[in-house]
């Protein structure tokens, strides 16, 4: 991961990096990123084969962070030292309880968490129980800017936040419902 991340830089100062795609390079654990990215706002991590985010340094500014296809199963209280992230896929991973994805909960800003094919997502009720507060949440559907499955299916869930749900006058569209 050392020597990609170097490739990437492309002889750049890491704290002018705003995107990093560390995708299929191997690695268990998180190596050669430092506090030094300040500014990276997307990193993706694809099938790097990640079974730790051990050595995720505080990135202050990130806000995508792509770790699908990897083999994480837990301990993903590391993603706090990246209070901002707003969108986190977590697809093709060994999440198989809530309990593993209880550290999220402190993400405030996580809008949008992508489980599809992770064991958890075959639990017809996981979504409601992600985040707090199921008013909170909304299932991905056709149409929005997240992916579906093959067959159209939500791949995950997303978090509201203030004015996604209004309508023209400002109301509130539940409760019109």
């Amino acid at each position: 991961m050392d020597k990609r991340i170097e490739l990437e830089l492309r002889g750049r100062d890491p704290s002018e990096v705003t995107e990093l795609n560390l995708d299929n390079c191997r690695a268990t654990a998180v190596s050669g990123l430092t506090e030094d990215f300040k500014s990276l706002e997307t990193l993706s991590m694809i099938n790097v084969g990640l079974t730790s985010l051990k050595g995720l340094p505080p990135l202050p500014s990130l806000q995508r962070l792509d770790l699908s296809e990897n083999r994480l199963s837990g301990n993903l209280d590391q993603l706090l030292c990246c209070p901002h992230i707003e969108y986190l896929n977590l697809a093709g991973n060994k999440i198989s309880t809530l309990e593993v994805l209880e550290p999220l909960k402190k993400l405030e800003e996580l809008r949008s968490l992508d489980l599809f094919g992770c064991e958890l997502a075959a639990s017809d009720d996981y979504r409601k129980n992600v985040f707090e507060d199921e008013d909170e949440t909304e299932d991905f559907a056709p149409g929005d800017d997240e992916e579906t499955d093959e067959a159209g299916s939500p791949r995950g869930v997303k978090r509201k936040h203030d004015g996604d749900d209004d309508d023209e006058n400002g109301e509130d569209a539940k409760r019109e419902a």
